[in-house]
């Protein structure tokens, strides 16, 4: 049977469906966000929560793991050991024997659960290898540095270990980090040509720090000034 030739109102149906699907996809393009990376105890958590605050954004550090865990559909304990926080070959060997998911599969994940969140949106990422993976053309990439006994001093205060142990404790965090963006992203986390901004808190303070981002953000975005409306009413 021939096939009939379409009707001038589906013909301008098609076309009217068309333009709806294309203006639909064009509305899904990635929206802006921010990526922090950061040292161990150079406040990056800290003026990351001070940015999202400031913009009334959510931010996503631990909670990425989470939405990874419930996209694998499997217990969180079963991927903390792949995380940034206490990545280790033989801890995720030792987890996969447990039954823990692979870093192949893990990997594949957690890109994909970056790249959902940021398809949305208006989010500051902490770590996870975010400001590595995600595109300058809609991600403001900052890396937060410090000096090692600056930040050493910091961890002391902060958890009453000794001089040593504290120093111990930075350089296997800093080594983790490391190794996390290195075997998952294929990237070296260090790199200060990776990033947007790169900010020093032994001169910056994070306050000062989370304008300082606001401001140079803006600048590529102009919307942003609109943003922190536009998300409390959504």
């Amino acid at each position: 049977m021939s096939r009939q030739p379409h009707q001038p109102i589906e013909v301008v149906q098609n076309v009217i469906q068309l333009r709806e699907r294309r203006q639909h996809d064009a509305e899904r393009q990635p929206r802006p966000t921010i990526a922090i990376s950061r040292e161990c105890y150079a406040l990056g958590g800290t003026t990351g929560r001070l940015l999202a605050n400031q913009l009334d954004w959510p931010m996503y550090g631990y909670e990425i793991i989470d939405e990874v865990a419930r996209d694998m559909d499997v217990n969180r304990p079963l991927v903390d050991g792949l995380d940034e926080v206490g990545f280790r070959w033989v801890r995720s060997i030792m987890m996969s024997l447990m039954g823990a998911p692979d870093q192949t599969s893990f990997a594949i994940h957690l890109r994909r659960v970056i790249a959902a969140i940021a398809l949305e949106g208006y989010a500051v990422f902490l770590g996870r290898g975010a400001a590595v993976l995600l595109p300058p053309e809609h991600c403001f990439r900052v890396r937060i540095v410090a000096d090692k006994r600056v930040r050493v001093r910091r961890c002391m205060e902060r958890l009453g270990l000794s001089r040593g142990d504290a120093t111990r404790h930075v350089e296997i965090t800093d080594d983790q980090r490391r190794a996390f963006v290195r075997d998952f992203f294929n990237a070296d986390v260090t790199d200060p040509h990776r990033y947007d901004l790169v900010i020093n808190t032994d001169k910056v303070a994070p306050a000062s720090a989370a304008e300082m981002i606001l401001a140079l953000a803006k600048e590529r975005w102009p919307v942003m000034a609109e943003v922190k409306e536009l998300v409390s009413h959504t």
